[in-house]
């Protein structure tokens, strides 16, 4: 898993906001368009909510799996690309849960620290994985094995 490069210092500890600009990560279930702004032009910066949390990001892997039914030779790199979105999303929980709940003697998480709802929530993602009907040659099984290894599961 790709750690995104988040400044813990800035996470509130509390339930508010939190602001950060990757809006490639924003999954069309969201129903939001985000374009790259032009540098050359007068740009205003406008931040994108995204709600992530348990159910939300189960139901955005529900609804890739019912758009795209069984993976086979045609759809399993359409099918990868949007779960490996799923899976910065849940990177992004977890650093925040992590930092949010982490011992204050803590202060910066290690590589391979993760926070207990996003063990919970990889734990059902990997479920909902493997009730995948696949004919592909590497997916869903290649997630299944990162996710495992990297939260030790």
């Amino acid at each position: 898993m790709d750690h995104h490069n988040l400044d813990i210092y800035a996470i509130p500890r509390d339930k508010s906001p939190l602001y950060i600009n990757e809006p490639w990560i924003i999954d069309e279930t969201a129903d939001i368009r985000v374009s790259e702004p032009d540098p050359a032009v007068d740009n205003v910066r406008v931040y994108v909510p995204l709600d992530l949390n348990r159910e939300t990001i189960i139901r955005r892997l529900q609804y890739i799996k019912s758009k795209y039914g069984d993976v086979d030779w045609r759809n399993e790199t359409s099918i990868s690309v949007e779960v490996a979105l799923l899976i910065h999303q849940i990177e992004i929980y977890d650093q925040v849960h992590y930092v949010r709940h982490m011992p204050k003697a803590t202060t910066h998480p290690s590589e391979k620290a993760h926070s207990i709802e996003a063990t919970s929530l990889v734990k059902e993602f990997i479920k909902e994985l493997e009730e995948i009907d696949s004919s592909g040659d590497t997916f869903p099984y290649e997630k299944i094995e990162e996710l495992r290894k990297e939260f030790d599961l």
